[in-house]
């Protein structure tokens, strides 16, 4: 990850503004690969500038894309309204232009966010939304983190069991297609749960676990986490 950081800030720096199309690109990669480094604030701007020639250029698509990736780093920082205002926008470019992929990404993290605000009736009906798109789209990596948001939202729903079985889905899945920041969160997300649950043993194998994977691919914020967790 580091390693890709470096060469997107390379090929940035050599790109310049002579190709708006291929640095927006460029400028999305390289915000997704800051923010698996943790650094919230560089990748915001990236986002930031992929929003700004999206619009210049009219690429809705694209657009939704960034107030989408925007409205993400909101969420997690805790600017709830802002994240919303984001989250939202991107739902409407992406059904403009129908974009069944993006719509459902749209729908997922709006449910994440009705789940951060502690409304779990309204955040289950968006994450099944997103869930249903998926499974007819045949994404298996999206429908994994689907099915590990439903788990979160059904744990602080009090509902361990059905938490359990989305869990545990999701984490199959991340398993079966190699995606090693996927069984990370998969990992750690079931050791908070079996805290919960009083089954200490069994929540540190799966955030010690959860820390190897995060190791092994220098994720520094699911390092840090499970670092916390253990």
């Amino acid at each position: 990850t580091r390693k890709a950081h470096e060469y997107y800030t390379k090929g940035l720096t050599l790109l310049g503004d002579d190709d708006a199309r291929r640095r927006i690109d460029a400028l999305h990669n390289h915000g997704d690969v800051l923010c698996l480094l943790g650094k919230t604030d560089e990748a915001l701007e990236a986002f930031r500038q992929m929003l700004g020639i999206a619009y210049r250029l009219n690429l809705q698509g694209k657009g939704g894309a960034a107030h989408n990736r925007i409205g993400r780093l909101y969420r997690e920082t805790g600017f709830l309204d802002e994240a919303q205002q984001h989250l939202e926008a991107g739902l409407e470019l992406f059904e403009r232009v129908q974009d069944q992929r993006g719509v459902a990404a749209s729908r997922d993290d709006i449910g994440r966010l009705l789940w951060v605000r502690g409304d779990y009736d309204a955040a289950l009906k968006e994450l099944r939304i997103a869930l249903d798109m998926r499974k007819e789209l045949g994404d298996r990596r999206s429908i994994a983190l689907s099915l590990n948001n439903i788990g979160l939202v059904w744990a602080d729903h009090g509902r361990p069991t059905n938490a359990k079985e989305a869990l545990e889905a999701s984490l199959q899945i991340r398993r079966e297609i190699g995606d090693p920041v996927g069984i990370s969160e998969s990992l750690n997300t079931l050791g908070e749960l079996s805290i919960d649950q009083n089954q200490f043993e069994q929540a540190l194998a799966y955030f010690r676990e959860s820390h190897q994977v995060a190791v092994e691919i220098g994720e520094r914020t699911r390092i840090a986490a499970g670092l916390t967790n253990i």
